[in-house]
């Protein structure tokens, strides 16, 4: 179960380097192998803070995964939930750890990873759903 948001995390940080690694190249038409060190140095930052992003998404996915609904609604849960991380670790950081006044017109920086993380678990759609399937057909009464 964790497995699965282990490498959705994972494919959401690979596509936030490629992103940032765009935003800053403009194209690929002067690509050298500079830029691939600046996309591995980019994924490297990107996993290590991000850890507390998946310590909250692996919480959030034991919880819906202990909810009696429908799949559809929780895979609906699930991307709600997921996509409100960046948000939520953003006001953490800014209230507890920098003791800063926190300005809402500065959740505005974690659109872009709110995206990422979305396309993320639309990639891994199937996936999900192969995870509950298996999960309840197992022996009738584990749930997800």
């Amino acid at each position: 179960m964790f497995l699965h948001v282990f490498i959705t995390w994972l494919v959401a940080n690979i596509l936030h380097s490629l992103f940032i690694l765009l935003m800053f190249s403009g194209d690929f038409g002067d690509f050298n192998f500079e830029w691939l060190g600046y996309f591995f140095m980019g994924t490297i930052y990107s996993l290590l803070f991000s850890i507390p992003f998946l310590l909250m998404a692996m919480l959030f996915f034991y919880l819906i995964s202990r909810c009696s609904l429908k799949n559809s609604s929780k895979y609906f849960a699930w991307i709600f939930l997921a996509t409100s991380i960046p948000f939520l670790c953003g006001i953490i950081v800014f209230q507890v750890i920098t003791d800063m006044e926190f300005d809402p017109a500065e959740l505005e920086m974690f659109v872009p990873a709110t995206i990422l993380i979305m396309i993320s678990i639309v990639i891994r759609t199937k996936q999900f759903f192969n995870l509950l399937q298996s999960k309840t057909s197992n022996d009738g009464t584990d749930r997800v």
